[in-house]
């Protein structure tokens, strides 16, 4: 026989009980959603770089287009038999990184040392200049833009000069070189001080594309390149000779429909909940970006 309190007792925890499993429900869902996206099927490697959301291979596999990248057969000269290349801007990727804050990542791509080379014929009387021009793609309307606080611009050759335009086509900097006549002794020739070599620090550069432009004057006879590359890729301007291609970060972010709920957040644990279902998600933010917050699912 039941008293009325036992009775009271035992209607409450059922009621709990039911409301506990309801509530549950949902959760385990958002809980299979991100499973679903930690353990997917899409190829998460491309040669020599790791290919981490948001970016993807195939359809499903990544957040938008902006962030579809093909698997593509390199050539004879690569170390890998594939090679990943972003869609939106037709350039090959070296390495796919997130920053400290979490809302924003880095994307290495390779981008072409460009090159004039002149005839032997010293004698030439032609005034013309004859030069070599590269332009990026165009950022503008992507979440890509090269976004550096120690970037370097240097040209290698003799006599001539080479410059960098913003995406405008607004002048940023230029740097010339000569060869002759021969250097001062005292003065070492691998240093990039103007012989044979120059290079300009950007201490701070933003924009949505660039364009390298390099030229030799009628006395060289010799090649001349250019190219603007960043700081931790560069071992000096003297090595750009053996290189193909130059290694250049752009910073991507990407618009997160969220909004934080029982108050602010710290770097350690944010309460998010999506825009078009009541369910919130629990997402931990731990070392540098494990996490990555979208709309209604946390991705690992």
């Amino acid at each position: 026989m039941l008293y009325p309190c036992h009775f009271r007792f035992s209607i409450l925890l059922i009621t709990a009980v039911i409301t506990l499993c309801l509530w549950i429900q949902p959760r385990l869902t958002a809980a299979n959603l991100i499973s679903n996206r930690r353990k997917d099927s899409c190829i998460r490697r491309c040669g020599n770089v790791d290919v981490l959301y948001p970016f993807g291979i195939g359809t499903g596999c990544f957040y938008n287009e902006s962030f579809a990248i093909t698997c593509n057969s390199s050539s004879a000269s690569s170390s890998s038999s594939h090679v990943p290349v972003l869609k939106a801007l037709d350039l090959e990727v070296l390495e796919i990184s997130f920053v400290y804050d979490n809302s924003t990542g880095v994307l290495a791509v390779k981008t072409p040392l460009v090159t004039t080379c002149r005839g032997n014929n010293t004698n030439s009387n032609s005034d013309s200049i004859t030069g070599g021009r590269w332009t990026s793609p165009n950022m503008s309307g992507t979440p890509f833009n090269v976004y550096e606080y120690y970037l370097i611009f240097a040209t290698v050759g003799c006599d001539g000069y080479a410059e960098l335009y913003n995406h405008t086509g607004g002048f940023v900097v230029g740097c010339s070189s000569v060869c002759d006549p021969p250097l001062p002794k005292g003065l070492d020739k691998t240093d990039c001080i103007g012989y044979g070599c120059c290079q300009r620090e950007l201490d701070y550069y933003s924009d949505r594309g660039y364009t390298v432009s390099v030229k030799s004057d009628k006395r060289s006879t010799g090649c001349r390149s250019a190219f603007l590359i960043s700081k931790q890729y560069y071992f000096g301007a003297k090595n750009a000779s053996n290189m193909t291609a130059i290694p250049l970060q752009l910073r991507w972010n990407i618009d997160r429909v969220h909004q934080p709920i029982h108050g602010s957040f710290d770097w350690s644990w944010a309460i998010y909940t999506g825009p078009k279902t009541p369910l919130t998600i629990n997402c931990q933010l731990t070392g540098l970006a494990s996490s990555y917050i979208l709309p209604n699912i946390c991705f690992f």
